[in-house]
This record gives C-alpha cells, sequence and structure tokens, in this order.
C-alpha cells in the first residue's frame, strides 16, 4: 500500500511539472528562443546541435545547478547534475562520468552521488553513457537508476526550443538512502558564449586552447525532489546551465589531473546579473593564475553580454578560510599526493573594472564530491557590491585548487590565522606574534628547491608556531589550526 501511494505521488508531481512546461510563455514572447539559434557569429555555436554531444571532438560537458523551494516544506534545496563525455585517444577508451547533488539550505547538509563509464566497466556492464547527436539528448544507467537529459517535443515531434527535462537518480554516499530529481525547465534568458563577443565562446581550459563554452540561466523550474526521504514538489527560478566542448581528452595537458586546477564561479545577483567566473591555475609552475581568468557578465535578459579580462590585477580573491578535504569518505579515481589537502572555503573576489567585491559563503563548508580529483561543487551565498551599488545573490563555487605542499599550507595556515576574529586570541599583543610568526614560517618554504628551508622551517613551527597556535582562545578555531600547522609539517617530509 506504501509503495502504491508513493508511486501515485510521483505521477501527479510530474503530472503537474509537464502542465507547466506545456502552458509556459510562448516564445515568441522572447526573440531569442528559436531553433537554429547562432552565439556571436559563430557557426560552432549553433542551436540545437551544440547543446547535443560533439562527437567529432574528444569530450563534452552538461552541467545544471538549480535553487529550488519545496511546495510542502517551503525548504531551499540547491540540485545538481553533471554529464561528462571523454574519449581518451581513442574511441574504445573512455572516461565518462555521472554526478549529481542534493543540497538543503536549511540543515547545511547534503546528499551525492557519482557512477562512472569506464573501459574495464564497459566489458561486464555495456555502456553506460549514451547520447544522441543533433539536439540535447542524453542518458546514463546508472547503478541507482537511468538518468536522463533531453529536449521536450511538441505533440508533432518537434523541438520545443530551450525547453527541457530532467531526472537524476542516486544513492547518498553518506547515508546510502535515495535521492533524486525530476526536473522541467523553461530557460527565461538567451544562451552567452564565454568572454561574449571578445573571446566567441573560446578559452583555454587546462592547457587546452580552443576548449568552447557557453552558459544559459534563469530556468523556470517545476517538478519533484526526493531527499532524505521525503518527497515533494518544487518550483525556481534561479540557476545556472554550463556546456563545454573539447577538441582533445580533457586531461592531456594534466594527466594526474593535478598539474592544472580551477575555480569557477557562477553567481545570480539581486539585481538582476549573472557573473561567470573562471580561474585558473598552473599547478607546475607555482601556482600561477592562466591569462584567461576573467569574468563574463550577463544582464537582465543576457542583453549585451560583456567579458571583463582578469587580468593582470584587476581580478583578485582574498581567502578567508580553507576546508579538509574528507579523505576518509571520499575516494578519487586518481590517487591522491598526499592525504592531506585542503581546498578554499570563504574568501571575497574583487574587480575595480566592475566596482564589485563579493563575499562567498558556502551552504556547507565541504562541498566534496566524488570524481576523478579532489573537487568542490556546492552553492554559495554572496553579498557586497557590484557597479557600486549593495547586492546580494545566490550561486555555485567549484574549485579543485587542493593545497598540500609546504609552501601552499603555510599559505593556507597564514590566510585562516589572519582571518581569525578577535576573540580567537588571547590579547593583541597575542594576534600580533601569531600572525608574525606565520608569515615568518610562509617566508621559510618556496616552491623552488633552492628557497625551501624544511629543517629550519620545521624547527620553528614545532618550537614557536605550535605553542602560539595552543593559546588560542577559542576551541574550534585552535583545534583547526593546529590541524593545518599538523598537515604543513607532515607535508615537510614529503617529496612533490
Amino acid at each position: 500500500m506504501g509503495q502504491q501511494m508513493e508511486r501515485l505521488v510521483v505521477l501527479v508531481l510530474v503530472t503537474l511539472s509537464l502542465v507547466a512546461v506545456l502552458f509556459a510563455e510562448p516564445s515568441d514572447a522572447q526573440p531569442w528562443k528559436h531553433y537554429p539559434l547562432v552565439l556571436e557569429s559563430n557557426p560552432l555555436l549553433t542551436f540545437p546541435a551544440v547543446e547535443g554531444p560533439q562527437y567529432q571532438y574528444s569530450g563534452d560537458s552538461w552541467f545544471l545547478a538549480a535553487q529550488v523551494q519545496g511546495v510542502t516544506t517551503g525548504k531551499n534545496y540547491h540540485v545538481i547534475t553533471i554529464y561528462d563525455r571523454n574519449t581518451l585517444f581513442i574511441s574504445e577508451a573512455r572516461l565518462n562520468f555521472y554526478q549529481m547533488s542534493i543540497f538543503d539550505y536549511s540543515t547545511g547538509t547534503y546528499g551525492t552521488y557519482t557512477d562512472y563509464d569506464l573501459p574495464v566497466i564497459d566489458i561486464i556492464y555495456g555502456d553506460k553513457f549514451s547520447a544522441v547527436a543533433g539536439s540535447l539528448d542524453l542518458a546514463f544507467a546508472s547503478s541507482a537508476g537511468n538518468a536522463s537529459w533531453f529536449t521536450v517535443r511538441d505533440g508533432s515531434g518537434n523541438l520545443v526550443p530551450f525547453v527541457e527535462r530532467i531526472y537524476s537518480p542516486g544513492s547518498d554516499i553518506y547515508t546510502g538512502q535515495p535521492l533524486s530529481f525530476t526536473l522541467d525547465i523553461n530557460m527565461q534568458k538567451s544562451p552567452v558564449a564565454y568572454g561574449a563577443s571578445t573571446l566567441r565562446g573560446f578559452f583555454e581550459f587546462y592547457g587546452q586552447p580552443n576548449t568552447l563554452s557557453y552558459f544559459q540561466t534563469a530556468p523556470e523550474v517545476n517538478g519533484s525532489i526526493t531527499y532524505n526521504g521525503i518527497t515533494e514538489r518544487v518550483t525556481g527560478t534561479v540557476g545556472h546551465f554550463d556546456r563545454q566542448i573539447f577538441p582533445l581528452y580533457t586531461g592531456i595537458a594534466t594527466p594526474t589531473g593535478r598539474q592544472h586546477s580551477h575555480e569557477w564561479r557562477q553567481i545570480h545577483l539581486s539585481n538582476g546579473v549573472d557573473l561567470a567566473i573562471w580561474r585558473q591555475f598552473d599547478r607546475v609552475n607555482n601556482n600561477t593564475v592562466i591569462e584567461t581568468t576573467g569574468v563574463t557578465t550577463a544582464p537582465n535578459g543576457s542583453a549585451n553580454p560583456q567579458w571583463v579580462d582578469g587580468l593582470p590585477n584587476d581580478l583578485t580573491v582574498e581567502y578567508i578560510s580553507y576546508s579538509k578535504y574528507p579523505r576518509n569518505i571520499f575516494i578519487t579515481l586518481l590517487p591522491p599526493p598526499s592525504a592531506n589537502m585542503w581546498l578554499p572555503s570563504e574568501h571575497i573576489v574583487r574587480s575595480q573594472a566592475l566596482q564589485m567585491e563579493l563575499r562567498c559563503v558556502y551552504i556547507n563548508d565541504t562541498p566534496a564530491v566524488t570524481l576523478p580529483v579532489e573537487y568542490y561543487e556546492g552553492p554559495a551565498t554572496w553579498t557586497g557590491t557590484y557597479n557600486g551599488e549593495n547586492v546580494t545573490g545566490i550561486g555555485v563555487f567549484e574549485s579543485t585548487l587542493a593545497l598540500y605542499r609546504d609552501y601552499e599550507l603555510a599559505n593556507v595556515l597564514y590566510d585562516s590565522v589572519s582571518h581569525l576574529p578577535d576573540e580567537a586570541f588571547v590579547d593583541v599583543s597575542h594576534k600580533q606574534q601569531t600572525v608574525s610568526a606565520v608569515n615568518r614560517l610562509r617566508n621559510m618554504v618556496s616552491a623552488n628547491p633552492l628557497q625551501d628551508h624544511r629543517i629550519q622551517a620545521r624547527q620553528y613551527v614545532t618550537y614557536t608556531v605550535f605553542p602560539l597556535l595552543q593559546q588560542l582562545a577559542v576551541a574550534p578555531f585552535r583545534s583547526k589550526m593546529l590541524e593545518i600547522a599538523r598537515d604543513f609539517n607532515s607535508s615537510l617530509s614529503s617529496i612533490w
């Protein structure tokens, strides 16, 4: 009886979602909403073909994040799903994956699930990932159920431009409970080429030039969600769809996935402006910021999108706190270089050109997801100024900048200590001594082996830094700072 009732509830929710799509605003009210559509006079960005797989290239990625509200509970959730196709040099060798997560704003908890489509798995189970060229039509036969993502067709079998349906099932890595969402999506803003008319969608990703990308925001969402044993109808209007196409295997310039790292921010501000901010790092060259760092801005309706180059000095990030990758729960596909890796959490991003200063705070401080390398992917709130005016925002902060080398962890410790509140210290003198000592420590280590004074650093952290950190007056801060310092001390024994 219980199972029949659950099936009936899901059927009703799906029916309501379909009705919402069928009676959505007609596309002639939005002049961009038609097929074919070409972005920035770039024939490679022709819709609907670009929404589907590009089998003439080695890789595709599809990403969606949306904030939705529960009709019954009133809760805010953030849902994320990713499909990734990667061909490793020959078509028979592939590294595909499907990923989904659900975040609960009220509790800060989340559920996440990942499944891979690998050559050995293919032999046993057959291909898990499939996609039909010509339009958006994806499927993944995961262990949690058959996931799908496709453009809706009308009664005559014609594609309805920018109206999609997603079904994303999963099994929570934390609890083992089933989780899923079914969403009908009607996009309300035009797609935007990354870099707008300046880059026309092309940028360098992980050392690979001519990677192609566009994004689209403002999805009108209706559907249902199952999380933590509750199934309910959800609606929403805030979110981000992102698409990347890779000419060559994604990791061709980063064999272990860690020669390059990135930070990606998708921000939806209260003034109607959407931002896509990429920041990439050359991990072999002292984490040098890659030149295609920058911001694509999209105003209301995505009219007149603009590209703001972030280099040499305009786009900056001030890191306030970090969290440690939960190695006890998440296992990366590629073996880690260290058990102790810290990723940025709270931070401030600034741009003088945009008169922007936005503070980012994760909904969950450690939004790890299972992917080939250390990966944080989670919703965040944004507060500050844009164009000189006060704004708030919601979005997603994604990062693979997992820090573990001695000079990296010295910076993690310095950033963390210097941003502690005054009450964390015994008094003003203690704060000054501690910040000064950690600053001196980070000057003892370097990415340059000739300037990496490990013996001196080990003695200094042991006899000067540790005693100062042990005096911190607030237990949670003391515990976290000591953990970072211990991981730094351990890194002095490693060869990287």
